[in-house]
């Protein structure tokens, strides 16, 4: 009775769940993230829904401020994102991609995403991109064309990033510094000679990178 009219859970310490299927009054399911009470590993009674807002709900990152939430939605016929308001517990924005995507993260900045996109395609070369997105406008900003792009790390100052391509057995390094708008080529630099890589760690001062 406590918590009638409330808009939002209350929590102190929380965990989101993403759940693609929330069962529904009307029956069948919708989309959206439960709320669990992480203090005692309970559900709370509490949704962000996402239903009218993207087709599922998957991979989740956070902000390095931890002010938002990037929800993944991938489905047969869209790849969009759910820009999740952590205070609020509500959806603020949604954002298509090009394609579906394994790997994203938030820059340093705290409004920019990257993410890699191995399908996007791209005129003249094989498809694969990393597309920068502002959370802030809701919208691609940049495309940095590497073909089969499938991850992507972050250096500890942000400076660099690795973008690896496992089919075409290459790791690009892209200078978010150097990317202009709407176009990322210039800012990259890509390295030949490995064989199907899938992750690469940072050195703690950036100066190393090792790939696995």
């Amino acid at each position: 009775s406590s918590q009638t009219g409330l808009t939002s859970s209350g929590l102190k310490f929380r965990a989101f769940i993403s759940n693609p299927v929330n069962p529904s009054a009307n029956g069948g399911g919708f989309p959206g993230l439960d709320i669990m009470d992480a203090t005692q590993d309970i559900l709370s009674p509490f949704q962000v829904s996402l239903s009218g807002q993207t087709a599922s709900a998957g991979m989740m990152i956070e902000t390095p401020k931890r002010d938002k939430t990037v929800v993944l939605s991938v489905t047969g016929s869209s790849n969009a994102l759910g820009i999740v308001d952590n205070s609020k517990e509500s959806v603020s924005s949604t954002i298509s991609l090009p394609g579906p995507t394994q790997s994203m993260f938030v820059w340093i900045d705290n409004t920019t995403l990257f993410a890699a996109i191995p399908s996007d395609p791209v005129s003249g070369q094989l498809p694969g991109a990393v597309v920068q997105v502002s959370l802030a406008g809701s919208a691609i900003t940049a495309t940095s064309p590497v073909a089969g792009a499938r991850y992507v790390v972050p250096s500890p100052s942000g400076n660099q990033i690795l973008v690896i391509s496992d089919t075409a057995g290459t790791v690009s390094v892209l200078s978010p510094g150097l990317i202009s708008t709407g176009n990322g080529t210039g800012a990259l630099t890509t390295i030949p000679g490995f064989d199907r890589p899938v992750w690469a760690v940072f050195s703690s001062d950036g100066s190393t990178a090792y790939v696995l």
